[in-house]
C-alpha cells in the first residue's frame, strides 16, 4: 500500500514521468492512425464555437509540451 507522501515523490521519479510520457505517447499514436484529413475540419462536439481536433490537438500539446533538449 502507498501513502499519500510515496504518491506524490514516485510522480517527479524520471523513469516513473519516462514511463507515464510512454504511454501517453502510445494513446496518441494509436489515437491518430485511425484519422482521415477530414477529421481534422470537424469540431469535437459539432458546435460552430468549439474547437476542432487540430486545434484542440495543439492545445494538449501546450499543455503536455516536455522540452526535448534535456
Amino acid at each position: 500500500m502507498f501513502t499519500d507522501e510515496d504518491m506524490t515523490v514516485n510522480a517527479f521519479d524520471p523513469k516513473t514521468l519516462a514511463s507515464d510520457l510512454d504511454c501517453v505517447r502510445n494513446i496518441y499514436a494509436v489515437f491518430f492512425a485511425g484519422l482521415t484529413a477530414e477529421d481534422w475540419r470537424l469540431p469535437e462536439n459539432e458546435g460552430e464555437h468549439e474547437w476542432n481536433l487540430r486545434e484542440a490537438t495543439i492545445q494538449n500539446g501546450k499543455l503536455f509540451s516536455v522540452d526535448a533538449k534535456g
